[in-house]
């Protein structure tokens, strides 16, 4: 559906399940972000990051997302999601749907804000704390590559990953393919995916708890009178 198709339902008051999509910038922070629907948060971090962490992630704490400059001429970074992980490691969720055709450096220059900030007087460099960007795309960044999940770091000529306090994510959306089976990173595309309908991305859910949780969110936000 257009988007002034669904700007005209919202007027007439029959904005419904169909028109809405976790790619909404407000959902989405409404179902990753929050202190209460935690758990699919961790599970969304797991099933993307347990294999490059090597263990699970057990907690998480949702911090201040938002880095103000040391200047008053540098640039604010306003970020969607940033929780720090039981085991050390912050991470950011970011959701894109626009391309802007500056993602890469985009993630780049948050990541240094996260990276930096878990820095201050009197600590040595060896408390600097890994820092991951989780970057969701409603569109094809990396056209060459046929996996929807794009991971860049540090690695040696003999793909030897070093400097693991640098990890950047891709998760591509417009990849996403209807198929019976599907990988648990596939599941997650499939909640996101606008190729799927809302009853669609139900009958999944009745399958997989987390979810289910995930489609049990928009009842939640429609009796939300502030979202």
């Amino acid at each position: 559906m257009s988007k002034i198709k669904s700007r005209e339902r919202l007027r007439s008051g029959n904005f419904t399940k169909e028109d809405l999509n976790p790619t909404n910038d407000v959902f989405f922070k409404f179902i990753f972000g929050r202190p209460e629907r935690k758990q699919i948060t961790l599970a969304f971090l797991n099933d993307l990051l347990e294999e490059e962490l090597g263990h699970e992630i057990k907690d998480l704490t949702f911090t201040n997302s938002e880095y103000v400059p040391d200047k008053a001429s540098d640039k604010l970074a306003r970020l969607d999601i940033v929780c720090a992980l039981d085991s050390g490691e912050k991470v950011d969720v970011e959701m894109q749907v626009a391309n802007e055709h500056n993602i890469q450096k985009r993630s780049l220059f948050y990541w240094s804000r996260m990276y930096a900030n878990s820095f201050s007087k009197g600590k040595v460099y060896s408390n600097l704390l890994p820092c991951i960007c989780i970057n969701v795309l409603d569109f094809i960044e990396f056209k060459e590559e046929p996996e929807s999940f794009i991971s860049l770091g540090i690695y040696s000529k003999r793909q030897k990953r070093y400097m693991k306090d640098l990890s950047l994510h891709f998760l591509e959306i417009p990849k996403f393919q209807k198929k019976e089976h599907m990988t648990r990173i596939e599941r997650w595309l499939a909640m996101f995916s606008k190729k799927l309908t809302f009853k669609e991305k139900e009958a999944i859910a009745r399958k997989d708890p987390i979810m289910k949780d995930v489609i049990d969110s928009y009842d939640l936000f429609f009796s939300d009178e502030k979202e």
